[in-house]
């Protein structure tokens, strides 16, 4: 069992108090008119929630309206570099909503084709990017859904695209979540500048123009290879990456210096 790490910090303790707030998040999203045939993934910042849980709506509300399946596969940066470069682990996740179960069937469909890939519960135990997305699949689905957790120390291309070339063989069993913020601690304008400069190589699925624009400009996007991994996924699939929405925490709290920039985005065909 792996147990919250950041329940009281990243998002409410209390049950009753977490509900409200995804609710209120979700009932705030206005989503653009996208013609989506079928939902590969989303990109979801995974901040405090009174920061960036109005961004992450974005992409949980497209994924209550077009994800037909009730499996994901989350990927989330280490913050921490504790456990292995690439991992997964633990078989069920608690937050306050409850317990959610990991897909184990997924976790070694997806292990057997990466040899890089270990089962290392050491990864997760005090990393948040991953915890903070399970209440809002609880909200949605309660305990109708399983995930398989994917944490990301090591973010560069040489493992990007063969996780998501192995994601993509597999990706009719599941909706991918990528979990990562963008640019930190900078000016407002600095930071949106950034972002929408990241924005575009993402929208392009431009892999390399990504991780240059990521060196070039000085992006410090923390979750940049689940977000590369999933413009792999999509590119193998033919799809598109769209914008549904970009905030900083500045146009939160009203404090423009410095500010973290939060997209969520979604992919698909």
């Amino acid at each position: 069992m792996r147990h919250p790490a950041v329940s009281g910090m990243f998002y409410p303790a209390v049950k009753s108090d977490l509900e409200s707030a995804i609710d209120r998040a979700l009932a705030s999203v206005v989503l653009p008119d996208i013609e989506i045939k079928r939902i590969i993934g989303v990109i979801v910042p995974h901040a405090g929630y009174e920061y960036s849980g109005g961004t992450a709506a974005y992409s949980y509300r497209m994924i209550q309206r077009y994800s037909r399946l009730h499996d994901f596969v989350i990927l989330g940066p280490n913050h921490r570099g504790i456990g292995s470069s690439v991992s997964t682990g633990m078989d069920e996740w608690e937050t306050p909503l409850g317990v959610a179960e990991v897909n184990v069937g997924i976790m070694n469909e997806i292990m057997a084709d990466l040899p890089f890939m270990e089962n290392d519960p050491r990864s997760h135990y005090a990393e948040h990017s991953i915890e903070v997305q399970i209440p809002f699949l609880q909200r949605i689905y309660g305990s109708d859904f399983t995930f398989m957790p994917i944490c990301m120390w090591y973010q560069e291309k040489d493992v990007a695209i063969p996780l998501g070339d192995s994601l993509a063989r597999h990706a009719d069993g599941f909706t991918i979540i990528a979990s990562s913020d963008l640019n930190h601690y900078q000016k407002q304008d600095i930071t949106v500048r950034k972002d929408m400069a990241l924005i575009e190589k993402i929208v392009e699925l431009d892999l390399g123009g990504f991780y240059r624009t990521l060196r070039e400009a000085d992006v410090s996007a923390c979750g940049y290879g689940s977000i590369a991994t999933l413009m792999q996924v999509t590119k193998k699939l033919g799809g598109k990456i769209s914008l549904l929405h970009h905030t900083t925490s500045g146009e939160v709290t009203g404090d423009e210096e410095p500010v973290v920039g939060y997209a969520s985005m979604v992919a698909y065909v």
